[in-house]
């Protein structure tokens, strides 16, 4: 009787270590990810190994690394490191720069003397890809930049759109209609205004730069945006300096124009007056020569009996 309460005893003890029990990991790839391992260094300092797969009987089977109790004896890749205080039982496992190919069953065997007195833990990992995020879109606004008079814009349609909202519930059923239905609306820079509805849960935005959204309770709301100040359209500045070049230019050409016409003006008027004073002078030596002459002839006929 006794034996057989020995032997019971026994495969309730020997029943936990017949169960595969792992510790699972998760990593993402491109980054470091570590596999804690400790042991209690009272009764002394010992060595550890890692490896890949299940811990065999004895030692590690695909040996990533080997510690003595105080550093590193054996390392497979610079990729496995254990960044603990070794020598305070902290033998936990870091691999850097983590790929999908990492993913596997890990073993810590921490050997401590006497017959099956080692310490075993396996590691399930599993190194998924990274999910790209995206940040949250925002409804955009519009803001008018005409400016001047404030111009009327009336609308009309030739349909009536109907949203039609059914319930699913038991009986009786009941059906509600919602009529959109157009109004005249007012532009002006200085002011913007809609009148929305009976609109859907999304949240349009219209030309005019109001947005407006409803819940789920089917309520509405409108918020007018006031437009701010113009801005300034760089294009019109560029055109404008071109146009007061250009008129600059022609002013430098009409004053040199008008410059070297006076000039020439001044130089034939001078010209003129110099000929005029040549032929006066001409005028008179031959109206002195004709004198002379003339004196002469009449002392001729004189002399004559």
């Amino acid at each position: 009787m006794n034996q057989i309460q020995v032997f019971i005893s026994g495969l309730i003890l020997l029943l936990p270590g017949a169960v595969d029990s792992y510790v699972e990991v998760k990593g993402v790839v491109g980054h470091p990810v570590t596999l804690p391992c400790t042991y209690s260094t009272y009764r002394g300092i010992t060595t550890t190994c890692w490896g890949r797969g299940q811990c065999p009987s004895s030692a590690c089977q695909n040996t990533l690394i080997w510690t003595n109790g105080h550093r590193v004896t054996y390392q497979k890749s610079s990729r496995y490191n254990l960044k603990g205080h070794i020598s305070e039982g902290d033998v936990s496992l870091t691999i850097e720069n983590s790929v999908e190919s990492d993913s596997g069953l890990y073993c810590c065997r921490v050997e401590i003397p006497g017959w099956f007195n080692d310490q075993k833990v396996t590691f399930s990992l599993q190194v998924k890809p990274e999910i790209p995020t995206r940040p949250p879109t925002r409804p955009t606004t519009t803001r008018p930049t005409a400016t001047g008079r404030p111009t009327t814009i009336s609308t009309r349609s030739t349909h009536v759109p109907t949203s039609i909202r059914v319930s699913t519930s038991t009986p009786p059923t009941s059906t509600h209609t919602w009529t959109h239905k157009p109004e005249p609306t007012t532009f002006c820079p200085h002011e913007t205004t809609a009148e929305v509805t009976g609109i859907p849960s999304h949240t349009p935005t219209d030309w005019n730069g109001t947005v407006t959204s409803s819940g789920d309770t089917w309520s509405n709301h409108t918020e007018a945006i006031p437009p701010g100040k113009p801005q300034k359209n760089p294009t019109k500045g560029f055109y404008v300096g071109i146009c007061i070049a250009a008129l600059l230019l022609l002013l430098l050409v009409s004053t040199v124009a008008i410059t070297r016409y006076i000039l020439m003006k001044r130089k034939s008027a001078s010209l003129s007056v110099v000929a005029f004073r040549v032929s006066k002078i001409e005028a008179l030596q031959n109206a002195a020569v004709v004198h002379s002459r003339a004196e002469d002839n009449i002392y001729i006929v004189e002399d004559r009996p």
